[in-house]
């Protein structure tokens, strides 16, 4: 008998096989796999086995293999099946057992088989022609209990004598086969992240698809697609009574999502369609602007967040990450970023007494583009100058004086962020401030 173990909990079961069939040991191994998500308490025996039963005319727990050894005319032989961590969960009878052959054969239960046995000895006789040592043979099993902790395993043998098949001594053929288990069928991720890049030539405002051959920039694009039917391990998945498992039966389809990152920019709206073209869902953005949710969201079909910044409003670099509130489960829906290296200014002044250079170093063989961002005191008003934004030619140096890239009132200092479309490899940075009076200077490296 098998070691039985008593769950405290519910569990739940997939079948991981390509399509409904029998257990065919000589042909292949076919691990029957039910999942913990879908078994509830009422579904375990006292002993806390998980009670199979099998409603599916394809006979999902049926054993199939081959008798293995000739029984000739006139004669018998007798053939085992041997569960581990699994019992029968209902008396089996002597048509329980089919042999497929060009010979009449009678078969009798002749030990085993009983609810609650973990085996069976049938006996097969021969009429007037032999059975083929090929033929096929198949169990039919309708009522299994299994252990959810333990695969199970089965093991078919053929023997000369009752004897041997009561002791399991001197086999003249065996074969076996991974039966059944239990295991966690929702264990998948449930969205796919795509990173956006926001470009520096569009001041920000649009985002890179020049891997689209022939498509331009494009000021709506989709962050990451929600996909719960990846949550499902790849097979086909079973309930006890192996029907089919679908994705609605291990998460709702339906649900509250919230989605967190930066919504203080675009428009945004989950969409069915990758490129934001399908039908759109509106999403709520919470007040402080980082994070937007959809109630009762419709998830059976692919659900991708989208963002359009047809208003020209500066992209923020953010990453995003998606929440099925019901089912509280987590997914990463990717990032915006921008195709730059980051030069930041911790101080850049425009005080009279003052002069500040800020000297930048191109030393790629391509010209790239820079865009600045100020972060001012408050009640500081902030204009940015013509050279806040440029370009830095190939393989040169660009000096750019402070005045001209900010006009500051209120206050004569500020931070910036300048972003340049370049490696951080390629690119250097320094400020030099000099004091008009005095002449001294105060040299910082950037980057």
């Amino acid at each position: 008998m098998i070691n039985k173990k008593i769950l405290a909990v519910a569990v739940a079961t997939a079948f991981s096989t390509n399509a409904l069939a029998t257990v065919a040991l000589t042909a292949s191994n076919q691990d029957i796999k039910f999942a913990s998500e879908v078994i509830v308490p009422a579904d375990l025996n006292g002993d806390g086995l998980l009670e199979t039963i099998d409603t599916n005319t394809a006979g999902a727990l049926d054993v199939t293999s081959i008798v293995g050894f000739t029984i000739g005319a006139g004669t018998s032989k007798y053939i085992r099946i041997d569960l581990t961590d699994a019992e029968f969960g209902d008396t089996l009878i002597a048509a329980d057992l089919t042999v497929t052959s060009a010979s009449t054969t009678t078969e009798s239960l002749s030990q085993g088989g009983s609810d609650g046995d973990d085996f069976a000895i049938f006996e097969v006789a021969a009429a007037t022609l032999d059975v083929s040592s090929a033929d096929a043979i198949s169990f039919d099993i309708s009522d299994l209990d299994i252990s959810v902790d333990e695969a199970s395993t089965v093991t078919v043998t053929t023997y000369e004598t009752a004897a041997d098949a009561v002791n399991q001594t001197n086999p003249l053929f065996t074969d076996s086969s991974a039966y059944t288990s239990v295991v966690e069928v929702a264990n998948g991720d449930i969205t796919v992240p795509n990173d956006l890049i926001a470009t520096v030539g569009s001041q920000f405002t649009t985002f890179d698809e020049d891997d689209a051959v022939g498509t331009p920039d494009v000021t709506e694009a989709s962050v990451g697609e929600i996909d719960i039917d990846l949550l499902l391990a790849a097979g086909t998945f079973y309930h006890p009574e192996t029907a089919v498992v679908v994705i609605a039966d291990v998460v709702a389809t339906t649900q509250d999502v919230t989605v967190t990152g930066d919504f203080s920019f675009g428009a945004w709206e989950f969409n069915t369609l990758a490129d934001c073209s399908g039908a759109a869902t509106a999403l709520t953005i919470a007040a402080d602007e980082l994070s937007a949710s959809r109630t009762a969201a419709v998830l059976t079909l692919d659900t991708f967040l989208c963002v359009d910044n047809a208003a020209a409003d500066t992209v923020l670099k953010s990453a995003y990450s998606a929440e099925l509130v019901d089912d509280e489960l987590t997914g990463d829906m990717g990032s915006i970023v921008y195709n730059t290296t980051s030069i930041e200014v911790p101080y850049l002044t425009t005080f009279t007494d003052y002069k500040q250079r800020l000297y930048i170093v191109n030393n790629s063989g391509s010209a790239a583009l820079y865009s600045t961002t100020f972060t001012a005191e408050d009640g500081v008003v902030v204009t940015p100058g013509a050279a806040a934004t440029g370009t830095v030619p190939a393989n040169e140096m660009l000096m750019i004086l402070a005045t001209d890239m900010v006009s500051l009132v209120g206050k004569t200092r500020v931070s910036a962020v300048i972003e340049i479309e370049a490696t951080d490899a390629d690119v250097m940075a320094t400020t030099q401030t000099v004091n008009i009076s005095d002449k001294s200077t105060d040299t910082v490296v950037l980057n």
